[in-house]
């Protein structure tokens, strides 16, 4: 038996290649994080020394040497968001008899990738972690350690997506949600060492049809005490946790108003506080925002995927700078410049082209994502790329295989989480609301200054399921399911819960229930309505 070691010290990356009986096995440590790939990892791509291509890849080798990659095929439905794939909507023959819309394309893996330096080369290496050929992995995230990996998995049509775990180092498997009935996706670690998911344990159906809607929740690591933290309308989707704390999503919102153009990034606090408008809560484009996340060393800037509505989920690849502001075209601006124009209430937008999805930024000038030339379907062979800004270089990191697409990527490192202590008492059963000023928004231009007395609460009761629908004609009409009004009548049932006085300095203070989504009427002295908002507002329990 014949052993042979080469050891190559890198920076703080130390790197041994042990060659045992013709299976190489690699340790690598890099930012507090040690791995090994198996002996059945196989080399895939080479970048030589001398081109712009591989000075990207070693910039991305000094970030981290790992990189955690599903392969799956794309997710989405008639809208973005339908993703959830229950099974009970699914019939023996994997379709969906009652038009729910629960599609499911099996075959995924997830794999490690590994970046090894050779001499002045670069190798990468794909080990595969879990391979499900009748079943969907999706949504990585890594611990904050860097030494496990946390994800959603729908192993079959029969079976429905549950949260799962797996230590990096031993490939130790645990699953942490059960159930059947619900799905659990979009799983993110937080700085308490709890975990925030989507679910559709909330039990509604969108307004304007009769697919299931997923709403934010959290549980504790293990699993347990499952929270729900979103009281939202329809879904809330892709999470992402920013270094300060906060959590950015996209929010589908359309309380009393069109359901089709609004589909803006709201943020919050890891306990649900906060929750607020982030970017493009009034803005009809882009149709949609997908896949936000921050970009580090950045104040207020963000990478994300503006796409379109009645679409699946990819578009075009867009910088959001919120020092611009909080609505309108300015703040949005294309990475890259193709000649897709800002195009405002357009039901597909961003679908010509080449069309990218699963952004990650390391900093402002370079950044992962997945992109195809052209969108052919399901099946279109996404690869993951990085891109360096200074130079204008992408580079081709995973490829799709046998069909399925690189879709998602995240870095394993090791890295601090920004922990904020939360106000939340669940104890108590309500909040507390103050308003600065209500004629404060370009909603209020031309309103006389102490007009407004009164601010009117009302509670909106959404819908457990779809039975009927009644579809009107005519400009602003809807075609809301298991209705309450017709023409242009409301989306949801409204309960008045109250009216509280508008101070003379345009300010208002009051308690309000907790765990409720609410919005809000200003009325003049009459008790008629000067505005109402198109949205809505929920506190956590105690939170002012």
């Amino acid at each position: 038996m014949i052993i042979m070691k080469k050891i190559v010290k890198i920076l703080s990356l130390v790197l041994v290649l042990t060659m045992l009986c013709g299976a190489v096995v690699i340790f690598a440590s890099g930012k507090g994080v040690t791995l090994a790939l198996s002996g059945e990892a196989e080399q895939v791509m080479t970048y030589e020394a001398g081109n712009k291509k591989t000075d990207v890849i070693a910039r991305i080798y000094e970030e981290t040497p790992y990189y955690v990659v599903i392969r799956h095929k794309q997710l989405g439905a008639s809208h973005y968001a339908y993703t959830e794939a229950l099974a009970e909507d699914l019939g023996s023959d994997n379709k969906d008899p009652e038009g729910r819309e629960a599609i499911f394309n099996p075959g995924s893996e997830m794999i490690l990738v590994s970046i090894v330096k050779d001499g002045e080369n670069y190798v990468t290496y794909e080990d595969v972690l879990l391979d499900s050929k009748k079943g969907v992995i999706r949504d990585p995230d890594v611990s904050a350690d860097g030494t496990r990996v946390l994800f959603s998995w729908k192993q079959s049509s029969v079976d429905d997506y549950h949260l799962y775990e797996m230590t990096l180092a031993t490939r130790e498997l645990k699953q942490l949600t059960f159930g059947s009935g619900a799905a659990d996706i979009e799983p993110k670690y937080l700085s308490d060492g709890s975990i925030l998911f989507n679910s559709t344990r909330d039990i509604q159906v969108v307004d304007c049809w009769k697919t299931p809607v997923s709403n934010m929740y959290k549980c504790k690591a293990d699993g347990t005490e499952i929270l729900r933290l979103g009281y939202d309308q329809v879904h809330t989707t892709y999470p992402t946790v920013t270094s300060d704390g906060r959590v950015v999503y996209t929010r589908w919102d359309y309380n009393d108003r069109t359901q089709m153009w609004i589909q803006g990034v709201f943020q919050m606090f890891e306990d649900g506080t906060g929750q607020t408008e982030l970017y493009g809560n009034n803005s009809d484009f882009p149709t949609s925002l997908l896949h936000t996340r921050e970009i580090p060393g950045t104040t207020g800037k963000y990478l994300s995927i503006a796409s379109g509505h009645h679409v699946y989920q990819h578009g075009k690849l867009v910088w959001i700078d919120i020092s611009e502001g909080r609505n309108g075209n300015d703040p949005v601006d294309f990475v890259f410049q193709d000649g897709t124009k800002k195009q405002s209430g357009y039901d597909t937008f961003g679908q010509d082209g080449k069309q990218y999805k699963y952004p990650y930024a390391f900093s402002e000038d370079l950044f992962l994502y997945s992109a195809v030339k052209h969108y052919s379907g399901v099946n279109a062979e996404f690869s993951i790329y990085a891109y360096d800004v200074t130079t204008d270089t992408e580079v081709e990191l995973v490829e799709a295989s046998r069909g399925t697409g690189a879709s998602q990527i995240v870095p394993v490192y090791a890295r601090d989480l920004f922990t904020r202590p939360s106000m939340v008492n669940y104890a108590s059963e309500t909040g507390t609301f103050y308003v600065s000023n209500v004629y404060e928004g370009p909603a209020m231009e031309g309103v006389k200054f102490g007009s407004a007395k009164y601010l009117r609460v009302v509670e909106l009761e959404f819908r457990t399921s779809a039975i009927g629908a009644t579809v009107a004609r005519g400009s602003g009409s809807s075609d809301p399911f298991t209705p309450i009004s017709t023409g242009n009548g409301a989306w949801d049932i409204k309960k008045v819960l109250g009216v509280v006085p508008v101070e003379e300095d345009g300010s208002a203070l009051f308690t309000a229930p907790a765990n409720t989504p609410l919005y809000f009427q200003l009325l003049d002295e009459n008790g008629s309505v000067i505005q109402t908002m198109r949205s809505w507002t929920t506190l956590m329990p105690n939170e002012t």
